[in-house]
Parts: structure tokens; C-alpha cells; sequence
């Protein structure tokens, strides 16, 4: 009788523990955003996240690697569908995550975890243009990347100030980042041929959909239902920049931090601008995709 008494314990021990482990990798959780709000998200929308850590999996191998991001994505996906977005009156809204998550698998991102933001009913609006109200929903995950920089010759100009790294987003957006913004170390500091230095941004990508109210019932007939017109994004960077001289010893001559940027895309914090192509795109009709800017990854390069 003990024996099956046992058993029976840990088959339910083990049962819980099976679906602990499921919901720990992908399951949502709901919050209201506060006034310190990740990315770019306003205060009081409903943010839904999943996490997808897989604990103990080694993923160094390319195949795990490989296999983690088309899992995650997997993941992310279901997490999105588990919203319900069109019963939420957001018509067209589940397609474009999907088609966000269908391109970070395609540029191999292993998300850690995946967030959507969404207004409390009808109490948050992006804003209003000629009758028609404007909504807003957004999307956050993370992005880590690096890039390393060789040279002798270009360290040791570097350091004297006669050469700059370049950290650029977009063809509008170069940052120039001198040595000696980063560092006070003698000019001295003596570079060998094995000299490089190790850019790493890690990013949070805040994606925004623009939705328009479907007043006139392109899509539904819900009067207050919102299709996306418009997706933008604001990638915020954080840059950390580790140089090592090339000595046989490879001590970090140099470990910091480069500072911490925001680059949003072209047109986003043009509101009027961004209602405007909204609602013409809505009223020709065109409602089955919509425009898209984004900011992709940072380059970095001597100057």
C-alpha cells in the first residue's frame, strides 16, 4: 500500500514539475505598465509576456543554436494567438506579430522572451484625425550582437585621437565614439598586431503598431474595432566596448561601458504625420498590409 502510495506521489511530482517546465517556457503573464515602462511602451497599457528560457539546454552547438530560435519562435507564435487579438477588436494585428516573429527567425535572433503591450479597452488613444481615433499596440524582445574591430595601426590612432569607431543605425544616424570619451588611460598604452576590440550592443526593440479606428467596416463590423496602418520601431542600445592590446598576457586594456542610445525610426514621434498617411491608406482601401519602418541592427567601423 505504501509502494502505491509512493508511486502515485511521484508521478504527480513529476506531473507538476513536467508542466512547471512548460508554462516556465512560454508562459504569459500580465501587468500594467507603470511610469518606468520598458522600451517605449506608455503608462497604464496591459503588457502581456512570455518567457521562453530553456534552463540546462546547451544551445553553443550551430544545430542547438538553430534549434532554440526556430523553438522560441514557435513559442512566441502560440503565445500570440493565446491573445486573441481579433476578439479583442484588433483586426489584422495577430498577422503582423507573426510576420515580426517570421522575420527575427529569418535574421536567427534567439528571443529570450517576447512581450505585447495593449490599450485598457478604449481608454488609451494614439490619437484622433478627421473623426477617426487612432490606437496604438507595440511589441518588445530583446537583441544581443557584436562586432570586433581589428588593427594595430588603427588602435594606436585611435588612442591618440586620430581615429574615431563609427556606430551606425540607419543612413541618418552615425555616432562617433572617441577613445577618449570611453577612457582616460595613458596615450601611451603600446598595441601589438593581435590588437582588437569587442563592440556588443545589447538592444531592446520596441515595435509600434498604428491602428485607425474601422469606422466605415473594411474588415469588420465592429465600428470599434483598430487595424494596424503603420508599424514603426525605437531600437535603445546599450554599448559595451571591451579593446585588448594584442600582448601575449590579453589583459583588457580597456572594459566600459559606451554609453546607452536611442534610435527611433524616421517618423516616430511625427503623430500628425503618422495619423495622416494612416487614414489616407485607410480610405483608398489599401488595409490588408501596412507601412513599415524599422531600424535594424548597429554597424560599427573605423572612420
Amino acid at each position: 500500500m505504501k509502494k502505491q502510495r509512493l508511486s502515485a506521489v511521484c508521478m504527480a511530482l513529476a506531473l507538476f514539475l513536467l508542466v512547471g517546465e512548460i508554462c516556465h517556457a512560454a508562459a504569459p503573464t500580465a501587468l500594467i505598465a507603470g511610469e518606468n515602462a520598458a522600451g517605449n511602451i506608455p503608462e497604464g497599457y496591459i503588457i502581456y509576456q512570455a518567457d521562453f528560457a530553456e534552463r540546462g539546454k546547451d544551445v553553443s552547438s550551430p544545430l542547438a543554436s538553430k534549434q532554440k530560435i526556430e523553438s522560441t519562435v514557435e513559442q512566441a507564435k502560440d503565445f500570440v494567438a493565446s491573445l486573441h487579438l481579433s476578439d479583442q477588436g484588433y483586426v489584422g494585428l495577430e498577422r503582423a506579430l507573426l510576420d515580426e516573429l517570421d522575420s527575427l527567425s529569418a535574421q536567427k535572433v534567439q528571443l529570450e522572451s517576447y512581450a505585447v503591450a495593449l490599450p485598457r479597452g478604449h481608454q488609451e488613444y494614439y490619437g484622433t484625425y478627421n473623426g477617426y481615433m487612432f490606437q496604438a499596440a507595440y511589441s518588445t524582445y530583446n537583441e544581443s550582437y557584436s562586432k570586433t574591430l581589428y588593427g594595430k595601426t588603427r588602435h594606436e590612432q585611435w588612442v591618440r585621437g586620430a581615429a574615431n569607431v563609427i556606430m551606425c543605425f540607419v543612413k541618418s544616424r552615425w555616432i562617433t565614439i572617441p577613445y577618449a570619451v570611453l577612457s582616460s588611460i595613458p596615450q601611451s598604452v603600446t598595441f601589438y598586431e593581435g590588437a582588437r576590440t569587442d563592440w556588443t550592443n545589447e538592444d531592446e526593440v520596441t515595435s509600434r503598431y498604428i491602428m485607425i479606428q474601422d469606422k466605415d467596416h473594411k474588415l469588420s463590423l465592429d465600428t470599434y474595432s483598430f487595424i494596424p496602418m503603420i508599424k514603426d520601431m525605437v531600437r535603445v542600445s546599450h554599448t559595451s566596448v571591451v579593446t585588448y592590446s594584442g600582448s601575449p598576457y590579453q589583459n583588457p586594456v580597456l572594459n566600459t561601458s559606451a554609453g546607452v542610445y536611442e534610435t527611433p525610426s524616421e517618423n516616430f514621434y511625427n503623430k500628425q504625420y503618422n495619423m495622416s498617411r494612416g487614414y489616407n491608406r485607410y480610405l483608398s482601401g489599401n488595409v490588408y498590409d501596412y507601412i513599415e519602418e524599422s531600424v535594424g541592427r548597429a554597424a560599427f567601423r573605423w572612420s
